[in-house]
């Protein structure tokens, strides 16, 4: 039995179940779907599963983690403490474009501009082709 002369906080009391109660079961895997370019923003806690059946959040250092210019599957790995010991935390990133079809994504910025009596449109294209080169169409100017 021990006793304290102040209360512990709810992390001193998982901490205290972590090191003396079980061992790590499992950490949760985060799965993100982001576009091309998007900001990545992953989760600051992660869920943990101990031994005994009990779970409890553990904060997760993930690093510097940037965003994506190409689609594919990125793993990014983070660090995590749980009672003095490190753990590795895992975070499976799907980086999609806007696709046109399965052989064509397309990134668009574009710009509807209306004057007295005109209107035209500003954009700038980039179509890119799984099968062929890169395709750059810049400041095509349509006026009606």
């Amino acid at each position: 039995m021990e006793i304290y002369n102040d209360a512990l906080t709810q992390d001193e009391i998982i901490t205290r179940m972590q090191a003396t109660a079980a061992e790590v079961k499992s950490i949760e895997t985060t799965d993100l779907t982001v576009k091309v370019g998007d900001k990545i923003k992953l989760p600051s806690e992660v869920d943990v599963s101990y031994t005994n059946g009990m779970t409890s959040k553990t904060i997760v250092d993930w690093g510097e983690v940037s965003s994506y210019t190409e689609k594919g599957t990125y793993k990014v790995t983070g660090t995590t403490k749980i009672a003095g010991k490190s753990y590795d935390v895992i975070a499976n990133i799907t980086v999609e474009t806007d696709s046109l079809d399965d052989n064509y994504s397309v990134i668009r910025n574009m710009n509807i501009v209306k004057n007295s009596g005109s209107s035209f449109v500003e954009a700038e294209y980039v179509v890119t082709s799984e099968l062929t080169d890169t395709f750059v169409f810049k400041n095509a100017n349509l006026q009606w």
